[in-house]
């Protein structure tokens, strides 16, 4: 930990490093043009009030989000993806040529990794009550650092911690006991994303079903690596596929008591809907009417139904984003 006074050298050693590299600009590259704009930060050298810090100490959290998580998010022990606040797509991008020794440091290239949710426990101290932590300090790997500590990503994580401080005072709860699903909710209502799917925007009438339902794993997205840019697909419009929704619901319900149909057509899976609902109202007879009043389009009871109708049915009637509460591992916790 420094002194003040070593503070205070050491952002002036970092201003002089700035100075450096802009005289290099506009002598060597010729970008005489360029300068510092002394009306951005209204200090008197025209810098920032500090120098800003590609790293930071960062704590220990309810949970610790790993490149693992983040390159294959649906096949760890802990589903974190559940528990999503925020989301990313740079790639894990690290500088270490400053470090004296860099040269015998291991070769950090480009990660390949898809899009990724950061997880709300990351934002939580494990040992420290009604505590959060925001920016680059959040309990994230050394290496998920290099992708999570980018402008837009903690931009959306400060955002998280407010909802989240917001609840728990309005609640009169201590932080770790508002509901995760609770700060998901809110964050969708404020256009907000909580899973990273690039094809369906927070404009999209069907938004937050589809995030909920991406969210719960029942339908999960599609995860990519092209150069630059990393992407998670939701495939809306693509047919249904049996075994992938098998694999999502039977964390939620009894697929021996409601078996999923070998069909997965719009009437096959409506009647399924109505036997785990419970619910009469949802007989044919009216069907056709609800489909249209939920905004859907071509209704045919023996085509095949698309991922993007079904999770707005299964969110509009089953609702199991806010009827399984999840633990900060994503861990579905069940009522007895």
């Amino acid at each position: 930990e420094m002194s003040e006074e070593d503070r205070i050298y050491h952002y002036e050693k970092a201003k002089q490093k700035s100075i450096r590299f802009l005289y290099f600009i506009q002598t060597e590259m010729g970008y005489n043009n360029l300068s510092i704009d002394k009306e951005e930060f209204l200090t008197r050298d025209g810098f920032p009030k500090m120098p800003y810090h590609r790293e930071s100490r960062r704590i220990k959290g309810k949970v610790t989000l790993n490149l693992n998580h983040i390159k294959n998010p649906h096949f760890q022990n802990n589903a974190l993806y559940r528990t999503g606040i925020a989301v990313g797509d740079y790639p894990v991008d690290h500088h270490h040529n400053a470090h004296p020794n860099y040269r015998e440091l291991p070769k950090l290239d480009f990660y390949p990794i898809p899009s990724y949710s950061v997880p709300l426990g990351s934002l939580i101290p494990e040992n420290i009550n009604n505590f959060i932590v925001i920016e680059k300090s959040i309990s994230v790997s050394n290496l998920v650092n290099g992708t999570t500590r980018l402008q837009p990503v903690v931009i959306q994580i400060g955002q998280a911690a407010g909802i989240l401080a917001s609840l728990a005072v309005s609640q009169n709860k201590l932080i770790d006991k508002v509901t995760i699903r609770e700060v998901q909710l809110e964050i969708l209502n404020n256009k907000g994303y909580i899973q990273p799917f690039v094809d369906v925007s927070s404009e999209n009438p069907n938004f937050i079903s589809y995030q909920k339902i991406g969210a719960c794993g029942i339908l999960k997205g599609v995860g990519m690596n092209i150069g630059w840019e990393n992407k998670t697909l939701f495939y809306p419009e693509n047919d249904l596929i049996r075994e992938d929704l098998i694999v999502g619901l039977k964390d939620y319900y009894n697929l021996n008591k409601y078996p999923i149909p070998n069909l997965l057509t719009i009437e096959n899976i409506s009647n399924w809907i109505i036997k785990v609902s419970g619910e009469e109202k949802l007989r044919f007879k009216d069907l056709e009417k609800k489909w249209n009043d939920l905004g859907l389009k071509e209704y045919n009871l023996n085509r095949i139904i698309k991922r993007g109708e079904f999770a707005i049915l299964i969110d509009k009637y089953l609702n199991p984003f806010s009827m399984f509460e999840v633990n900060f591992k994503g861990q579905i916790i069940k009522n007895d």
